[in-house]
C-alpha cells in the first residue's frame, strides 16, 4: 500500500478547472517528480495533497486514511511535512529560534529541543549561523533551514513545491544531495519542478513530452539523453566563437563551468519515478522512471 495516494483530484475555480482528475501515489522511500510548466497545476495539486485546498472531487489517503477534508496541522501529524514554492522563513527570528517554534507547538521537551535542533543544523550545514538573524541568510542557506524545519517533526513524506527555485547551481547541487540522504533514511519525497534540465541534468535517460498526450506522462527511452533539454555542447566545440578574456573572468568561467558539471553528476544518481505535467488532465500511461 502506497503512504500518499491521491485519486481523481479536481479543482474548480469560478470558471475555470485548475485541475483535473488526477491521481499519483508515493511509495515508502520513493521520491517522486513532478514535471511541468508554470500554471500547469502543480502547485494545486500539491495545496489539495496538503490540506491547504480542498478538492471539488476526489480523495487524498495517507497512509490508508481518508484525509481528503483534514487540514494541514492532523496531516503533519500523521508524518507529513509541506515546503512550500515562496519563502516560509521566519525572517525576523534566529536560525535556531525557526526551529524551536515547530519542536515547541510540536511539545518536545526542552531537553530535546535543543539536542534536535543541533542535529538539524549540523546536518544541513548551517550550525555556526545558528544565532543569525534568519534574514540576513543567503538564498542557499534560507532554503535548507526551511528543508531543516520541515524534517523538525520527523516526517514520514516531505511535499517539496519548486525546491530549486531561485537559488545557485552550487545550491541545486547541495539540495540534491539533501534530497538523496532522505531518502535513505526511508523518507518518502514529492517534489515538482517546471524546469526538466535544472532538475535532472540534460543527460538523464528516458525523458521525453509525448506528442497529443496531456497529463502525467513519461516513457523509457532506454540509453537515450532527455530530448526536451537537448544534448550539452562540449566548450571545446570548434563552433564555439570565443572571445579574449582576462585571467579573472577565465577563473570565474572554470569555475561556474566546474558547478555545472557538478550538477549534472548528481541528477543522474537520483532514482525518481518521473510524471512530466502539461496539462492537468488524467494521463494514459504512468511508468517508474529512475537511474543510478
Amino acid at each position: 500500500m502506497p503512504f500518499l495516494d491521491c485519486r481523481g483530484l479536481v479543482k474548480d475555480y469560478p470558471g475555470k478547472r485548475a485541475v483535473d482528475g488526477v491521481d499519483y501515489t508515493v511509495e515508502r522511500g520513493e521520491i517522486v517528480g513532478l514535471l511541468g510548466p508554470n500554471g500547469a497545476g502543480k502547485t494545486t495539486s500539491f495545496r489539495m495533497t496538503c490540506g491547504l485546498v480542498t478538492p471539488t472531487k476526489g480523495q487524498v489517503l495517507l497512509d490508508g486514511t481518508d484525509v481528503t477534508n483534514w487540514p494541514l496541522y492532523r496531516r503533519a501529524r500523521m508524518g507529513l511535512g509541506y515546503l512550500p514554492q515562496d519563502d516560509s522563513v521566519f525572517g525576523k527570528l534566529t536560525v535556531a529560534q525557526n526551529l524551536q517554534v515547530v519542536l515547541e507547538y510540536l511539545g518536545i521537551k526542552r531537553s530535546e529541543r535543543k539536542q534536535r535542533i543541533h542535529e538539524l543544523l549540523d546536518q544541513f550545514g548551517i550550525a555556526d549561523r545558528h544565532a543569525q538573524v534568519a534574514s540576513t541568510l543567503s538564498g542557499g542557506e534560507r532554503r535548507r533551514l526551511e528543508i531543516a524545519r520541515c524534517l523538525a517533526s520527523r516526517p514520514s513524506l516531505i511535499l517539496l513545491d519548486e525546491p530549486f527555485a531561485g537559488v545557485d547551481p552550487v545550491t541545486i547541487n547541495s539540495i540534491q544531495n539533501i534530497i538523496v540522504r532522505l531518502r535513505e533514511q526511508g523518507i518518502s519525497i514529492l517534489l515538482t519542478d517546471h524546469r526538466e534540465q535544472e532538475t535532472f541534468g540534460s543527460d538523464r535517460p528516458g525523458l521525453r513530452h509525448l506528442p497529443g498526450q496531456r497529463g502525467w506522462s513519461a516513457e523509457h527511452q532506454g540509453e537515450r539523453g532527455c530530448p526536451t533539454a537537448g544534448p550539452r555542447r562540449s566548450t571545446s566545440d570548434s563552433r564555439i566563437r570565443r572571445k579574449r578574456t582576462s585571467p579573472r573572468d577565465a577563473e570565474g568561467a572554470n569555475r561556474r563551468q566546474s558547478q555545472k558539471e557538478s550538477v549534472s553528476r548528481t541528477t543522474n544518481t537520483i532514482p525518481m519515478k518521473i510524471m512530466i505535467v502539461r496539462n492537468m488532465r488524467p494521463a494514459r500511461e504512468r511508468i517508474f522512471e529512475g537511474s543510478s
